[in-house]
């Protein structure tokens, strides 16, 4: 996956399901950093951390990462 700077992703729902994480997610984020795998991300919950990018997708895509 090409994730550039000021694209607007979210979590994979596999990501979510696999950690255990149901709620207090954040809708959506924008990236603000890219390193190789590693994408650091500023959350709309006013978060910003480092994920690799296997577990994040653009927002505007439907996820299909459960099939």
């Amino acid at each position: 996956m090409a994730l550039k700077i000021d694209d607007v992703v979210k979590h994979k729902g596999s990501f979510l399901r696999s950690t255990g994480w149901y709620t207090n997610v954040p809708k959506d984020g924008k990236v603000v950093g890219v390193d190789d795998e590693i994408i650091t991300v500023a959350w709309c919950d006013g978060h910003t951390n480092r994920i690799h990018e296997n577990c994040i997708m653009l927002a505007g895509k439907p996820d299909h990462s459960n099939q």
